[in-house]
């Protein structure tokens, strides 16, 4: 090995353990540092927390932390890394901690880059080189840099910060309102120690006489009372402006498994009324609570329109929600609240669905609504309501839907009402009284002669063409001239509506024995539920 390569590899160890010094010296300084700050810190919030200071001070406080921040700066950081740390400082280090070297490394340092023409001169320098370079080889110049310091300062550190988190994570609140009084003096900030109220619901809406739970938070300086203030307020007169009545105070109850909450409910709130909150001589800001109306059914009419075959008049009811009506009766709700309304929809019994007629949108015009519901199944109904404060009916009244069916037609022959028997020349007149809930479409008479086959006659204002029977129609009976024969007959009757057609089981026979003519005379009385009418 020549005289340069061993000095450039004697050179390349030291500058590697150069390095290491340097940053050594980087982590100390900026260790200082940081203790120093947290320091300063930490003591001007422990004053301010054992006596409030005011802005001056800690305006003040502050520009000589600033100061005092940049000085450690300065000497622990910056002088230190500016400071020249030559090649022979790290080859002094290696002596210190090797003093078997006996100054061969600092001399080689000194004089290994030295050229000389001098034979003897260049003899000895590659005779030192070789001699450094062979007692050092075992020797790991960056383990002689001593860390002890940088190891100490760094970890008094650490753990500095690890106190500063473990307090900002159990004392949040006051964490950050200390660093809001330090960094910011000149912002208007309260003192740690100062009450702090957190007020729940704060502004309320609710509806009138529900309560109103009130919850409060008590942070920074506690407090064993809490007293809740409230009054109603009311507009005397709509040009006046808000009449106040008595404050009432309550003692607010402490929370058993929170010792900083406290809670108290007010019942029955029926106007308008304000409230705040006092804790050691700390008043919250005054909170309102709007009270306002449930939207509810205040009139609610019902009009009818029945189904044609019925021959029912259109009819309106009012007072009750209640629809009782023939099967296939449209039935047109009006409703009437006691303010405007957002939205409203109809809630449907279980039995119901929206294919019973009961899918019609509810029209809303302010605080009126209408629907319509066609009547085929009984059931149950509610009107459901969103008013425009946003408030809910939370309890709708339940109507009752009865759906009365179509019964059938009922027919009773009051005369003769026995067998008989006549001459032929005899007329006899038969009576026979028909009744159904809607009324009559047509009556029919049907009879035969003795085995022969039953032959019918539509008995109406429009007699069928005369053939066996001869037929004259007045407006109180039917008259028909019958052939000769023995025959016997029954009244046979038919419901109002097409496609509803009823057949009542026909009355027992009559059986009338004729010679060969016989005049027959007919009346038959059709009644419904209003006095009896003749056709």
């Amino acid at each position: 090995m020549n005289t340069r390569e061993g000095y450039a590899e004697l050179q390349a160890r030291i500058l590697a353990a150069r390095r290491v010094w340097k940053r050594s010296l980087f982590w100390t300084g900026f260790a200082i540092v940081l203790t120093g700050v947290v320091a300063l810190v930490a003591g001007e919030a422990i004053v301010d927390w054992l006596m409030p200071l005011p802005s001056p001070v800690r305006i003040a406080l502050l520009t000589i932390g600033v100061g005092v921040t940049g000085y450690l700066l300065y000497k622990y950081l910056v002088r230190p890394l500016r400071a020249s740390l030559t090649l022979r400082d790290i080859a002094l280090n290696v002596e210190r901690n090797h003093p078997d070297l006996e100054d061969r490394l600092v001399s080689a340092i000194e004089f290994g880059d030295r050229e000389s023409t001098d034979p003897i001169e260049a003899h000895m320098l590659q005779r030192l080189l070789e001699d450094t370079t062979q007692r050092t080889e075992g020797i790991d110049f960056k383990a002689t840099i001593d860390h002890s310091r940088t190891r100490k300062h760094v970890g008094i550190a650490a753990l500095v910060f690890v106190g500063c988190c473990v307090l900002s994570l159990l004392f949040p609140k006051e964490i950050h309102t200390s660093l809001l009084r330090v960094f910011t003096p000149w912002e208007k900030t309260d003192p740690i120690l100062t009450t702090h109220l957190t007020v729940e619901p704060g502004n309320a809406r609710i509806l009138r006489g529900k309560s109103l739970p009130i919850h409060v938070t008590v942070t920074g300086k506690s407090t064993e009372k809490v007293v809740l203030t409230y009054h109603n307020t009311h507009e005397s007169d709509p040009t006046t402006t808000e009449t106040e009545t008595p404050e009432q105070q309550i003692n607010m109850l402490r929370n058993p498994s929170d010792k900083r909450g406290f809670a108290y409910e007010i019942f029955n709130i029926d106007a308008d009324m304000a409230y705040h909150i006092s804790a050691n001589e700390v008043t919250s800001e005054r909170y309102t609570v709007e009270v306002f109306d449930m939207p509810r059914v205040t009139e609610i009419s019902v009009a009818y329109t029945y189904p044609a075959y019925t021959r029912l008049k259109p009819v309106v009811q009012t007072g009750t929600g209640d629809i009782q009506a023939v099967v296939g009766t449209r039935a047109e709700l009006k409703i009437v609240t006691n303010k405007a309304i957002q939205t409203a929809s109809i809630a449907l019994s279980p039995q119901l669905t929206v294919s019973d007629g009961f899918g019609q949108p509810i029209a809303v015009n302010g605080n009126t609504l209408t629907t319509t519901i066609d009547v085929v199944a009984d059931g149950r109904y509610a009107v459901e309501l969103l008013c425009i404060d946003g408030f809910n009916n939370e309890i709708p009244i339940e109507y009752n839907i009865k759906a009365i069916p179509d019964a059938a037609p009922e027919v009773v022959i009051k005369e003769p009402g026995r067998d008989i028997k006549t001459t032929k020349l005899g007329e006899v007149e038969i009576m026979a009284e028909a009744t159904d809930d809607y009324g009559i479409a047509e009556l029919k008479l049907r009879y035969h002669f003795g085995v022969n086959e039953s032959q019918e006659v539509t008995l109406n204002s429009n007699p069928p063409p005369l053939t066996a029977i001869e037929e004259k129609a007045t407006d109180d009976s039917f008259v028909h001239r019958v052939l000769d024969g023995s025959y016997t007959f029954y009244i046979e009757e038919f419901d109002v509506e097409p496609g509803m057609l009823s057949l009542t089981t026909p009355m027992p026979p009559i059986i009338i024995h004729k010679p060969a003519l016989v005049q027959l005379v007919a009346t038959f009385i059709l009644s419904k539920s209003d006095p009896l009418t003749k056709i």
